[in-house]
C-alpha cells in the first residue's frame, strides 16, 4: 500500500489505547470514591468544630466563621469529587464502547475483503 494511504495508527494500537484510556478511567473513578466519603467527614468534623468554637470558647468569632468556611469548602470539593466520580465512569464506558464498535466495523470490513476476494479495503472517496 502507498504510504499515503496508510494510516498513523494501527487497529492495535487504537483498540490499546482504548483499552488504557478504560483502565486509567476506571482507576479515577474508584480513587474519587474513595476520597469522597473521607473528605465528607472533614466537612462533619469542622462544622462540629466550628459549632463548639462559637458555644464553647472564648474565640474571635472570625476563628469560627473561618472554620465554617472550610467546611463549606470541603463540602464543594466532596461535591466536585462526586462529578469526576461519574465523568471517569462515563468516560471508561464511552471508550470501551468506541472500542468495540472499531472492532465491530474492522471485523464487518475484513469479512467483506475475504469474501470479495481483496487483500486491502479501498477508501470510500475512491467510490464516489
Amino acid at each position: 500500500m502507498a504510504a499515503k494511504h496508510r494510516t498513523d495508527i494501527t487497529l492495535d494500537e487504537y483498540l490499546m489505547s482504548m483499552a488504557a484510556i478504560a483502565v486509567h478511567a476506571e482507576r479515577d473513578q474508584q480513587e474519587m470514591a474513595k476520597a469522597a466519603p473521607l473528605v465528607a467527614l472533614v466537612v462533619g468534623v469542622l462544622a462540629h468544630m466550628a459549632q463548639d468554637l462559637e458555644d464553647d470558647h472564648n474565640v474571635d468569632p472570625e476563628v469560627a466563621d473561618l472554620v465554617h468556611e472550610m467546611a463549606r469548602d470541603a463540602g464543594r470539593m466532596v461535591a466536585s469529587f462526586r462529578q469526576a466520580e461519574k465523568a471517569s465512569a462515563d468516560a471508561a464506558q464511552a471508550a470501551a464502547q468506541a472500542a468495540q464498535e472499531v472492532a465491530r466495523v474492522y471485523g464487518q470490513d475484513q469479512a467483506a475483503m475475504d469474501e470479495g476476494g481483496v487483500a486491502q479495503a479501498s477508501a470510500a472517496v475512491h467510490h464516489d
